[in-house]
């Protein structure tokens, strides 16, 4: 089974609203929020007053806040306080002492973030700690249309004999045409933009019937 995750970001914010009621009549459970700070990738993401409506608007969906910020601790407090359910930052941020640390702070699921230049096994440690991944499978961050690596997806594997209990979302480059190879790779949920537009059947069925009747019930 592969769960589908509607990045946020992705969409118009201005006109979205009624795409997002769609899916999640339709049986979407989970929204992937991407928050930056134009430090650590140059690009904005979404604010908190944003998050807070979603999340409010749809109390069922489980959303995960992808940072790719300088310091995520500046955000753990007020991610409590919305009630997000997963926070995830850069790999290369990360360590023993900082997890625990967070722990205090946030009372949902921790991950990490992990880029193509990430050598996952520099960070066998930490990935031992995480509740969840972020796979990054492209190879540059912070844009939107970006092509798959599907090199990226072979690390699905590795992380998961490392710590069986991962809960692995992938992010990026998801089409139509290579959604097959995130089955195969057992991503237990694969985020997408576009491809709520582009999907071949659009004139015929709405897309979460579509996806889930392909990987899903």
């Amino acid at each position: 089974m592969l769960k589908y995750s509607q990045s946020v970001c992705a969409l118009n914010l201005l006109k979205c609203e009624q795409q997002i009621d769609d899916l999640v009549k339709n049986g979407l459970e989970y929204m992937h929020l991407d928050f930056m700070d134009f430090h650590y990738t140059s690009s904005f993401g979404l604010n908190m007053e944003t998050a807070d409506y979603l999340i409010k608007k749809y109390p069922n969906v489980q959303f995960d806040a992808h940072c790719m910020t300088s310091d995520v601790e500046l955000l753990l407090k007020k991610f409590n306080e919305i009630k997000i359910q997963r926070v995830s930052f850069p790999l290369r941020q990360a360590s023993v002492e900082k997890l625990s640390s967070y722990r205090t702070m946030f009372s949902g699921q921790l991950g990490v973030m992990i880029e193509s230049q990430d050598e996952i096994m520099n960070y066998v440690d930490i990935i031992k700690n995480v509740d969840f991944i972020v796979l990054m499978t492209i190879d540059k961050i912070g844009g939107t249309g970006v092509k798959l690596n599907p090199e990226l997806l072979n690390r699905v594997k590795v992380l998961k004999q490392i710590n069986p209990k991962l809960f692995i979302i992938s992010d990026g480059g998801l089409r139509e045409n290579n959604a097959d190879l995130f089955h195969e790779a057992k991503v237990d949920v694969a985020v997408g933009g576009s491809i709520i537009n582009t999907y071949s059947a659009k004139d015929k069925v709405e897309f979460m019937t579509w996806w889930n009747e392909k990987y899903g019930l």
